[in-house]
């Protein structure tokens, strides 16, 4: 909060439109003071709150719910208008502020004489980059204050109550002393000029790190370093022509040695190049030579294997050697083995089939037996239930009441304890009322005849008590001041009439004798002179005994006073305090008598209570008649009983769907008689059951007759019924076809011992046999084929070339080898690695000369260059920039002077800030302990550390840490602290304090001094208390929430 306002501000109207939980226009008028608005929870308190913000410091533009902005406060019913007034009034002025939420549009109003007037028109957005300067410097000069955190956080305290040790930033900015922006921006003043001159702040001590961007003290050093670049540049130019030349010389012979050198390796790297593709060329012949030598052997191989595989097939098969081309022995074995392998697979199935069916019929007649079994029970059961039949002829309705009867009659017993002990409480509380007054009134029956007037009227009398008793020593005083100077007084007198009397007559006499009128003369002025000596004597005594009658009227007039009061005129004053004490005594008792009463329930509330006690009547008779007959039949065991019913009637209704079931899933009907069906009722196992019995014998006509036979079938049945499938096809077909295939087949399967299978193996031997003759042909055809020759003899004429080949290829190689001394030996040849290892090492060194040469030549382009440079470069003012480069290094030093100066002077602000923060951290401290001492009624202390950390203090000294209090403690701590804030932030323009629902953890004493400190609060500064709670409204002036008010008109339209 800055330095601004010195007058106070008080809220006087708020107008909302569209806002937060208002879909229309609502208004509040508020008044001096404490004002107290009275509404439940969800009715929009904290909306207005979060208003009078809005209003005030501007709505951003966010859409999120979570965030302080439009998508939170904006009606989610759309309405058209979304806006906001707040009048307020600040000294003698008064105010309109008026903003169009939607657009940030603000209007600002100033009441005068002739209406409102117009002061500030924009747009206001508070998120906005450009700020509203003129609004701003307004807020500044008539609430102090520009932020609406720093707003909320000081003056405005919601709901929960937050813990202390939470205060958030800003505020504990704040609790460093009012106006705490000035000496902050006055230290970001001095971090900014420093790092205008230097962004070496850091060393400077001025900042943690230092900044990017380089001051003016960096570019002066810049351009001092550039400045001496170029003295030295030109100092340096006209030495460098000569030593240019000589250099060029010397790189002229060094590129011509470099270009010899490199000739002599390139003939070396070219015939050690011609060397190794001779020798690689006769390396590849060799590889041919060797290819051709294996592929030669390889064939003979292959002949002498085709020779012997002949032989071997046609004395190891001799069956299939007079085969004629194309006969398939193979398909007709394969197919002998498929039909032996269906019909055995066919009689296994058969078998199997057979088996399911005798394994299915014997789990049907259990089933059937299961079936018999549970129809039996059903009967049971039905015939159980008949002892429960009045349960069964129970509606619904009753069934319920059975189902829970004790648990229901016990909660209607339970309502009905309720209702009568809700009754006695109700009654309870005016009958300890009634004790408490009768109480009273015989504590106090001696002073019926003292009304509430008494205490004034006795403290009345006592002050005049004490009054005359002051008055009466006051004159005891000077009645004997009195005495003291009338006793002075006469000896006064008589001294001077005995000295002037015998000095006026002789005076007389000798003037007698002269003149007689000069002796009257004498004498009347001898008297003139006592008279006046006399008059001057009596003068303090003349005043203090009009003191002493002035001070006895004073005493007369008291003593009337005190007797005015005839009750108690003939009281001592020590009986006029005991009648005080009393009379205080039975104020304080009226007072909880009288705040007994406001406690009572409302007077309407027994007709209710009383109606609720004789509906649980009604409703446990009601309970008791609807459940009579099961009682008659069972008496209090109803519950156990119906719940027998029950489990039986589950029971029976399981087993009769359990019978149903079965008959649905055997026969696809519904009924409890299943054996009166005909026999082809049922389906599935049962009809195949059914057929099989008729195959031998007469069809069974009832399910009863089906399941008689079934259980009488002999023995041998099942295997008579497996021999009778082989007559039947497909496998009369199957066994037809296999005997014809043996016919056929007789050589091959007598060669096999007349196992299909086994002739099939020999089959596939000899074709594997066959299969392996044609590979060799093939694989020989290969190998001709690689070769690109037809016939053996062409191979082995390939192979006597290329043996003549490799030898031509060897002596040339020698031949090169003689001509050029340093190329490999011939045991050297073999080792690949030694020859490409001297070959690279002499490109190596080709590369090396040609890099040198080509080095030389570039270096001596670039001295070429460079002295073509320096024959025309430009050389400076030496002596010029002599004296440029001493200006400059003058200015550096005025600039690193004003940076020191700067950071000794945010050195000195920083300590005067801490200093200054200590201070009004003991200020706060003792603003906030009398505040909290008010609250909790006791004489604790609040302390605040360097960080603001809270500690209370009890009164033998010991710390307690907030944490340890109470809840209420901790609610009424903030409180206070709060309040001490907002002392220490207003200042001198105390702000209105909002409220919004506090005091949820305080009991009923500390309510009563929050109060009670709230109304010392709001004779210096407006409060608006929001709660939910009727007890609280008499704490302040009641304010009511209207709705459909139209708003003003903006005061620029």
């Amino acid at each position: 909060m800055t330095a601004g306002p010195t007058f106070t501000v008080r809220w006087s109207r708020l107008v909302l439109h569209g806002f937060g939980r208002f879909a229309g226009t609502v208004s509040l008028d508020l008044a001096p003071g404490l004002n107290v608005l009275v509404a439940p929870n969800e009715a929009g308190k904290s909306t207005l709150l979060a208003g009078i913000t809005a209003v005030l410091f501007g709505l951003p533009g966010t859409t999120d719910p979570d965030k302080f902005g439009q998508g939170r406060w904006r009606n989610w019913f759309g309405p058209p208008r979304f806006g906001g007034e707040l009048e307020f009034e600040a000294g003698d002025n008064k105010y309109r502020i008026q903003r169009d939420f939607a657009t940030h549009r603000v209007y600002v109003a100033r009441w005068s004489g002739a209406g409102w007037q117009r002061l500030i028109t924009g747009e206001h957005n508070p998120n906005a980059k450009r700020r509203h300067v003129h609004y701003e410097q307004f807020l500044r000069e008539t609430i102090g204050i520009t932020s609406r955190e720093l707003f909320m956080a000081t003056f405005a305290l919601g709901q929960p109550l937050p813990e202390p040790d939470t205060l958030d930033a800003s505020v504990q900015q704040l609790l460093s002393g009012a106006g705490a922006a000035s000496f902050l921006q006055a230290l970001e003043h001095l971090v900014s000029g420093v790092r205008s001159v230097t962004k070496y702040s850091r060393g400077l001590g001025v900042t943690d790190r230092d900044a990017v961007k380089d001051g003016r003290l960096e570019q002066l050093d810049q351009r001092i370093a550039e400045l001496e670049a170029e003295i030295a540049r030109s100092q340096a130019a006209a030495d460098s022509l000569e030593v240019l030349q000589v250099e060029l010389n010397r790189l002229e012979n060094e590129g011509a040695a470099a270009r010899q050198r490199l000739k002599e390796v390139e003939d070396a790297v070219d015939a050690w190049n011609r060397w190794r593709a001779l020798y690689l060329r006769r390396r590849s012949l060799l590889k041919d030579q060797l290819q051709l030598t294996r592929s030669w052997e390889t064939i003979q191989k292959l002949e002498a294997a085709h020779q012997e595989q002949s032989r071997l097939l046609r004395e190891t098969f001799p069956e299939f050697a007079a085969l004629e081309a194309g006969a398939d022995v193979g398909s007709d074995l394969v197919r002998l083995e498929q039909l032996q392998e269906r019909v055995r697979a066919a009689r296994d199935a058969a078998a199997q089939e057979l088996a399911g069916l005798q394994e299915r019929a014997a789990v049907l007649l259990r089933e059937w037996n299961e079936y018999r079994t549970e129809k039996g029970r059903l009967e049971a059961l039905e015939k159980e239930l008949q002892n429960y039949s009045v349960f069964a002829a129970a509606s619904p309705e009753q069934q319920e009441l059975y189902a829970n009867y004790t648990a229901r009659r016990l909660r209607l017993e339970q309502q009905l304890s309720d209702a009568r002990a809700a009754l006695a409480e109700w009654r309870e509380p005016f009958g300890r009322y009634r004790e408490e007054q009768e109480a009273f009134g015989q504590a106090f029956a001696d002073l019926e005849a003292w009304d509430e007037g008494a205490v004034a009227a006795v403290d009345k009398q006592l002050a005049l008590a004490e009054q005359r008793s002051q008055v009466g020593e006051r004159l005891r005083g000077l009645q004997d001041r009195l005495a003291e100077l009338h006793t002075k007084a006469r000896s006064r007198l008589a001294l001077a009439w005995g000295l002037l009397l015998p000095l006026g007559g002789g005076l007389t006499f000798l003037l007698y004798q002269e003149t007689g009128w000069a002796a009257a003369l004498a004498i009347v002025a001898l008297t003139a002179v006592l008279t006046v000596v006399t008059g001057r004597l009596r003068a303090p005594l003349v005043k203090l005994q009009q003191q002493v009658r002035a001070v006895e009227h004073e005493l007369q007039s008291l003593d009337e006073a005190l007797a005015a009061e005839t009750r108690l005129r003939h009281l001592s004053p020590a009986a006029l305090g005991a009648l005080r004490e009393r009379l205080l005594h039975r104020r304080q008792a009226a007072a909880a008598l009288d705040e007994l009463r406001r406690q009572l329930p409302p007077d309407d509330g027994e007709p209710e209570l009383v109606a609720r006690v004789r509906a649980a009547e009604r409703a446990l008779e009601a309970f008791l008649t609807a459940t009579a007959p099961a009682r008659e039949r069972f008496g209090d065991d109803v519950e156990n009983a119906y719940r027998r019913w029950a489990a039986l009637s589950q029971q029976a209704a399981a087993r009769r769907e359990w019978l149903f079931s079965f008959a649905r899933r055997h026969a696809a009907v519904e009924t409890l008689d299943l054996e009166a069906l005909p026999a082809d009722t049922f389906h599935g196992p049962w009809r195949q059951l059914r057929n099989l019995v008729a195959s031998v014998g007469p069809a069974p006509a009832t399910v009863k007759e089906l399941v008689a036979r079934l259980e009488a079938l002999p023995a041998d049945f099942w295997e008579r019924a497996l021999e009778s499938r082989d007559k039947q096809e497909p496998v009369a077909g199957w066994l037809a076809e296999a005997d014809a295939l043996r016919q056929r087949l007789d050589r091959a399967l007598a060669a096999a011992g007349g196992d299909p299978a086994a002739a099939r193996s020999r089959w596939e031997a000899f074709r594997a046999a066959q299969q392996e003759l044609a590979r060799l042909e093939v694989e020989r055809a290969g190998v001709l084929r690689a070769h690109d020759v037809a016939t053996p003899a062409g191979l082995q004429e390939r192979l006597l070339d290329v043996q003549s080949q490799a030898a031509a290829v060897w002596q040339e190689l020698e031949r090169l080898t003689a001509d050029h001394p340093g190329l490999p030996l011939a045991e050297e040849a073999e080792d690949g690695g030694v020859v490409e290892g001297k070959l690279r090492k002499l490109e190596d060194e080709r590369e090396r000369w040609q890099s040198q040469s080509e080095a030389t030549e570039a270096r001596r382009r670039e001295l070429l260059q460079e002295q073509a440079r320096l024959m025309g470069t430009h050389v400076i003012n030496i002596a010029q920039a002599h004296e440029e480069l001493v200006a400059l290094r003058r200015e550096r030093d005025a600039l690193a002077l004003e940076a020191r100066a700067m950071a000794l002077a945010h050195r000195e602000l920083a300590a005067a800030v801490e200093e200054y923060q200590a201070t009004h951290r003991l200020r706060l401290a003792q603003r906030a302990t009398r505040y909290f001492q008010r609250f909790t009624g006791r004489d604790r202390r609040v302390e605040l550390d360097e960080g603001f950390a809270v500690t209370v203090v009890e009164p033998d000294g010991q710390g307690c840490a907030v944490a340890q209090l109470s809840q209420g403690a901790q609610d009424q701590l903030y409180l206070a602290l709060r309040l001490a804030i907002a002392d220490l932030v207003g200042g001198e323009a105390p702000l209105p304090l909002l409220l919004d629902d506090p005091f949820v953890n305080c009991d009923a004493g500390r309510l009563a001094r929050i109060r009670t400190a709230l109304e010392e609060v709001a004779g210096k500064r407006q409060i608006v208390l929001f709660t939910h709670r009727d007890d609280l409204a008499s704490w302040g002036r009641p304010v009511q929430l209207a709705e459909g008010i139209p708003a003003a008109v903006p005061a620029d339209r």
